[in-house]
């Protein structure tokens, strides 16, 4: 599942297969880092897991193309996408904790606890509860 859609950015000269190819890209690229810290896939994020998925997207989309980094306009592109990245390796880190739903189960929804070791407590008609051979 995309973090973003073609639509959450620009991309001049860029076509919409492309971008949706970016958002794609962008969201795993993600996974990899937001997955250290929360089960996934997210159930639901806030919009700022969305921005820096399109600040990602657009940022690929573009290097596909090609475009200069020197450029004012295209510094930019890749200021935003430098900064998507550093604040990936935060939330890795676990700063910022993120606004996010995750698919970790809750304690009602994990498997029920079996366990194949004897109990040590045991009820013995000649002396009620006891351990084992008393």
């Amino acid at each position: 599942m995309a973090y973003c859609t073609k639509d959450d950015f620009t991309a001049a000269g860029v076509l919409d297969a492309d971008k949706t190819l970016a958002t794609v890209r962008a969201s795993a690229l993600m996974d990899g880092y937001i997955g250290i810290k929360y089960g996934l896939p997210l159930i639901t994020w806030d919009v700022d897991l969305t921005q820096k998925a399109a600040d990602i997207a657009r940022y690929l989309a573009l290097k596909d193309r090609g475009f200069s980094g020197e450029n004012p306009a295209d510094a930019v592109i890749v200021n935003d996408y430098l900064g998507a990245i550093k604040w990936l390796e935060g939330v890795a880190r676990g700063v910022p904790r993120l606004n996010v739903v995750d698919s970790t189960p809750t304690v009602y929804e994990s498997a029920p606890l079996v366990s194949s070791e004897e109990p040590e407590w045991r009820w013995s008609s000649r002396n009620g509860y006891g351990r084992d051979g008393c």
